[in-house]
């Protein structure tokens, strides 16, 4: 008998909105937990080799040596900032009561009143109908989005670490996980994969939601209706990629050695900047940048590691000595300001992960 006035003065969009805030809530919580313990695998990854030389690539080029710790810590950023969105979203979730044109008519003088106490009931926001602005509904689309960005980004950087020809780190294996059906030699990203093609789908289905503007004067006719398809899809890909996300995360093998011979790839030229610098400090910028240019010119036409070549011009050795040449071409002596910024990460991750 009761459910007979489950719909009694409300509309079904008022039943199946805040229906779909009261799932979007449960997955919303779901994929938190799994961001927490990701981050929290990830910010062992930094403890554990914030030290680790390594190469930064830029454009896909050797640019400036880096430590794997900082760069495990910039994915983690990224994610920590992905997960207050879930948070910030979740927050804002709204109850939809409004009754058939949103003025809560059929209720006469006690609308308001149901409408907080179904609102406390089920511990969603009291708030003007929203039939026809979908705000909250774009916005947890954004989060999710934003979310599986940055689970991309971190998804694609692991395939390209894994190549043969990089090998800095590795997934785990384990039975009926990466094997080739063909090449009995391979070891594919199989959940780096997962997460990268997952990315690759969001943003038409973002797309997709954000064509459903045209919600018609005060009810509308099928942009609603269309909206469901694309969030339920949102949620399962993202909720999808973080699974694969976190497997590929458990137990990665880490290759300090391989990373420390890609930095002695190209002979030093990775400190050219480092050089220039201290130059730069007794000759200017203009006459630094040419002198080490001009090394580095020199040691690819002979083969030789470019603190050889500078090591035998005499100005270097006037302006910097052979201890202050060598602390120049010293990868480590190269790291700028990465142990306080990885602490600030790590400082990030456990605020985010002790609050509710």
């Amino acid at each position: 008998e009761a459910a007979l006035y489950v719909h009694w003065g409300s509309s079904t969009q008022d039943v199946m909105d805040s229906a779909l805030m009261l799932q979007a809530r449960a997955g919303l919580d779901l994929l938190g937990a799994t961001l927490d313990h990701i981050n929290a695998l990830l910010a062992a990854l930094v403890r554990a080799h914030r030290t680790t030389l390594m190469v930064a690539r830029t454009l896909s080029q050797h640019a400036l040596p880096t430590t794997f710790g900082y760069k495990a810590a910039l994915w983690l950023d990224a994610l920590v900032n992905a997960r207050a969105e879930l948070k910030r979203v979740r927050a804002l979730l709204p109850l939809q009561f409004g009754g058939a044109a949103g003025t809560l008519a059929s209720f006469a003088t006690v609308g308001l009143t149901l409408r907080d106490a179904v609102a406390c009931r089920l511990a969603l926001r009291a708030v003007v109908p929203w039939h026809t602005d979908r705000t909250v509904v774009r916005s947890i689309a954004c989060a999710l989005a934003i979310t599986a960005a940055a689970a991309g980004k971190l998804g694609h950087d692991l395939i390209l670490l894994q190549q043969n020809e990089i090998a800095e780190v590795a997934e785990a294996q384990a039975p009926g996980r990466g094997g080739s059906s063909a090449l009995p030699h391979k070891r594919n990203p199989i959940a780096s994969i997962a997460v990268v093609a997952g990315a690759h789908r969001m943003p038409g289905l973002l797309a997709a939601l954000f064509a459903c503007y045209d919600h018609s004067h005060e009810r509308a006719t099928g942009a609603w209706h269309a909206e469901w398809y694309s969030l339920r899809d949102m949620f399962v890909t993202v909720g999808s990629m973080i699974e694969q996300l976190a497997r590929a995360l458990t137990d990665i093998e880490v290759s300090a050695a391989a990373m420390a011979g890609n930095l002695a790839r190209t002979r030093g030229l990775i400190m050219s900047e480092a050089v220039a610098m201290a130059l730069a400090a007794h000759i200017g910028r203009s006459a630094a940048q040419s002198l080490v240019k001009n090394a580095v010119a020199e040691a690819g036409a002979t083969q030789r590691d470019l603190g050889q070549v500078l090591a035998t011009n005499a100005e270097v050795e006037r302006l910097l000595g052979r201890d202050g040449l060598a602390r120049a071409l010293a990868p480590a002596h190269y790291l700028g300001a990465i142990d306080a910024l990885i602490d600030t990460v790590l400082a990030r991750q456990a605020t985010a992960s002790a609050a509710p």
